[in-house]
């Protein structure tokens, strides 16, 4: 799956909002966040019994879930989806815009933009099935409890 690349690849993205004393507050509580929620993915894929390639698909959705939150902040100063854009359809967009997921299989690029687009859905729509909506699932799981744990630090 290309775990170690995927971060990197993230880790390099999101290095281009940083300013010359590192990346604003609220965009370090945003990378936090991200990296909760995707040991939240893999715990609750393995806890699931799945597989170490369904939980590093599981952890890699977890990495990329709110990829256009860096941009969102940087244009509009909100996480606000209201205020700005749906920032999981933009995070489908920028995941294809800068080929962040080149080199994986076409059937794991679908299921990861799939995950990234929905996950921030009020429920999972009935025609997403089959790996697509496990990783989903866990996905929306994994962010509720990283939302939730970033609550109680404030």
């Amino acid at each position: 799956m290309q775990l170690d690349q995927q971060r990197e690849r993230f880790r390099a993205y999101v290095a281009r909002f940083a300013g010359e004393t590192g990346l604003h507050p609220m965009l370090r509580l945003k990378l936090d966040h991200t990296e909760r929620v995707a040991d939240n993915c893999r715990a609750i894929a393995l806890g699931e019994g799945w597989d170490g390639n369904r939980a590093d698909l599981a952890e890699v959705a977890g990495i990329w879930h709110d990829v256009a939150r860096f941009e969102q902040y940087q244009r509009f100063q909100t996480f606000a989806d209201p205020r700005s854009f749906d920032h999981g359809e933009r995070g489908a967009e920028l995941l294809a815009q800068h080929d962040l997921l080149a080199g994986l299989p076409q059937s794991v690029i679908t299921c990861l933009v799939t995950a990234v687009r929905l996950h921030n859905r009020l429920a999972i729509p009935p025609e997403v099935t089959g790996r697509t909506r496990d990783v989903l699932a866990a996905l929306r799981d994994a962010d509720k409890i990283g939302r939730a744990s970033c609550r109680e630090r404030v």
